[in-house]
């Protein structure tokens, strides 16, 4: 048999070694007995094939992957094709067809080496090999064999898909966290970033992989960066602090960690982690890690602090918490008892009850409540704070803040207040519609109105049957004289320039009717009545002024707008009401007079027949029900 060698080989025919192939073997298609040796101890499954694609050798590793039970010799003898229960199918999962199977390319001439293939020999077995196809030639060059050599890396292959779907998924991960992450290679390129990277530094991903560092931080960033790069490549992690300035200005402070890849003693590249601490970084900056620096923030935003010693029962106060008690700075002795001091009456109880509380659950507290300051000024605040123990659960300590919230009260106040407007005014609007007789009508509403405002006296004045005004109406509290048909020259009623003002639709307000100029007779009036301020709102028919509706305070008040916004709500509900009633009026007299024309003569004005005939119906339906009463109590 000539000596064979592989189509590899450029260079020209060269001899194998006489342990590859024995020609004295060659005719009973048996490897030489050391050789196969060698063969059945390796891994890798081993074919050898003639040139018509029959097997004549195959060792125990090949016969194992390719699903054979039998002896080896057994299949040899056969003459075989090999593969002929797989399915062979490439990387993609497409079948591959016989004629492209690594040997028969291999007797053709083709090499194939280290190429993959998916083969099945039963539904749901499946390998994946590993294949390197030769031609062996004779010195001629004529392809005599195929040698056919396969590596099972189906578990391997299993652990990549499970790495891989374990990559995606940190992939997953590593985007969704709001750290900065990447990894720059031993180029320093990046070959991976997240999503939080690439924004931080206003780019996409795709944008940045494969982009040198020095690019894609910038030449401010990058120097900055440079001087731990020669540490990590050594193999050392390194952490620090950095600065970045966005394009918009804004500046941000992060943590950097930069952790070395290594192989080995070789270092591939390295993560990048950049976490922000901005937040931090400015509260650092402002406090300095000082208690002190602490409090001054905590007062400049009007929030005092407070800290409770329960074994002692001393209390220390920062001085926003004195400021917030009403107490000047530096007067608080630290006794509980002066902090109840400071707390509204109706309140006491109710904070010492949570206190209490607080203490023996060893539970938070938040509560509000109302303090009093030195001007008489009600103010809302809100304290909270935590109960801390020992390790046998005493409750040792008591600290917390507290802030005013004030302003947010005096909202929830006034939208309430809104509320209960708005129903009162639906009230009114009823009972206006509903009301047959106007002064009755009136003193229900004027009682409504001046018991919902607090106002000592409500009146509305007539002015449409002369200058002076006549009081029609009136609501007022148990201490306040009485206006009800007073007739009075009011000032701030029948002077012109405020009749002007009032045609107009204007409202005249006064906080304090001692801050006006008038004359001493108007002031006369004032303090007779006890008035110290007043609210006019006009009572308009279309263009005329009929009259006025006036408050009355017995102490100066500032009137707020919307209390003069529901006086002026009400005046139109009143203007509506008195012209319903003048219409009814007219309505009145005009079919009085009507029926007095059906029935009296125009002449003599006395009753015509009409009158006569009505007279007689009625008399008779008298005498009838006069009959019957009689006939049943025993009558005639």
């Amino acid at each position: 048999m000539p000596n064979i060698v592989p189509s590899s080989y450029a260079d020209g025919p060269q001899e194998i070694s006489p342990v590859a192939l024995n020609p004295a073997k060659s005719q009973t298609n048996r490897l030489p007995i050391p050789l196969e040796h060698v063969l059945e101890a390796v891994t890798d499954g081993v074919w050898l094939l003639n040139p018509i694609g029959k097997l004549i050798y195959l060792n125990s590793a090949a016969a194992a992957l390719a699903g054979y039970r039998a002896a080896v010799e057994a299949y040899l003898a056969g003459q075989v094709e090999p593969w002929e229960n797989l399915e062979v199918c490439d990387e993609q999962g497409t079948l591959v067809p016989p004629e492209d199977w690594p040997h028969r390319r291999a007797l053709r001439g083709q090499m194939a080496l280290g190429q993959v293939f998916r083969c099945r020999r039963a539904p749901g077995v499946e390998q994946w090999w590993r294949i390197k196809a030769l031609p062996l030639r004779d010195g001629r060059g004529s392809v005599q064999y195929a040698l056919v050599i396969a590596q099972d890396i189906t578990q391997s292959r299993h652990t990549i898909a499970k790495l891989s779907h374990r990559d995606r998924q940190i992939r997953q991960i590593t985007d969704a966290v709001p750290s900065m992450i990447a990894y720059i290679d031993g180029e320093e390129r990046h070959s991976y970033v997240n999503q939080a990277y690439a924004e931080g530094f206003e780019r996409s991903p795709a944008a940045i992989l494969g982009q040198p560092l020095r690019d894609v931080v910038g030449p401010v960033i990058y120097p900055q960066l440079q001087a731990c790069l020669p540490r990590v490549f050594a193999g050392e992690m390194v952490s620090f602090d950095l600065t970045l300035v966005t394009q918009a200005g804004h500046t941000q402070y992060k943590s950097v960690s930069f952790l070395p890849h290594c192989s080995g003693q070789q270092v591939l590249g390295f993560y990048a982690l950049f976490n922000d601490i901005t937040a931090h970084k400015r509260a650092v900056e402002l406090l300095q890690n000082d208690a002190d620096h602490l409090r001054y923030a905590l007062e400049g935003a009007s929030v005092g602090i407070w800290d409770w010693n329960l074994i002692t029962q001393e209390i220390t106060w920062s001085r926003q918490q004195e400021s917030l008690l009403g107490l000047a700075p530096g007067r608080f002795d630290g006794q509980y008892s002066t902090f109840l001091n400071c707390i509204h009456p109706e309140d006491r109880d109710r904070v010492q009850h949570h206190h209490h509380v607080a203490q023996q659950l060893r539970q938070p507290i938040q509560l509000e409540f109302r303090v009093i300051h030195r001007n008489q000024a009600v103010h809302w605040l809100s304290s909270r704070g935590q109960v801390f123990s020992n390790g046998a659960g005493q409750a040792m300590r008591m600290a917390g803040i507290t802030f005013d919230i004030t302003v947010q009260r005096r909202a929830e106040i006034q939208l309430r207040r809104q509320v209960e407007r708005e129903r009162l005014l639906a009230k009114i609007a009823q009972e206006i519609s509903q009301g047959q007789n106007l002064p009755t009508m009136l003193g229900t509403v004027l009682q409504t109105v001046q018991a919902f405002i607090q106002v000592d006296r409500l009146i509305v004045i007539d002015l449409h049957n002369g200058a002076q005004g006549k009081v029609i109406a009136e609501a007022h509290g148990a201490e306040v004289q009485a206006m009800d048909q007073w007739q009075f020259r009011d000032p701030l009623v029948i002077q012109e320039k405020y009749l002007k003002l009032y045609r107009q639709g204007r409202v005249v307000a006064v906080n304090d009717i001692n801050n006006q100029t008038l004359p001493e007779m108007a002031l006369g009036f004032f303090s007779y009545f006890g008035i110290q301020a007043e609210v006019i709102v006009p009572l308009l028919q279309g263009q005329t002024l009929w009259g006025l509706l006036a408050v009355h305070q017995q102490q100066p008040r500032t009137w707020q707008p919307e209390d003069v916004r529901l006086l002026n709500t009400l005046a139109t509900q009143i203007s509506i009401a008195i012209e319903r009633a003048l219409l009814h009026q007219e309505l009145t007299e005009a079919n009085a007079q009507l029926q007095e024309l059906a029935y009296l003569d125009g002449l003599t004005h006395v009753a015509n027949r009409r009158k006569f005939d009505e007279y007689l119906q009625q008399e008779w339906r008298r005498l009838l029900r006069d009959r019957a009463h009689r006939r049943d109590y025993g009558g005639y």
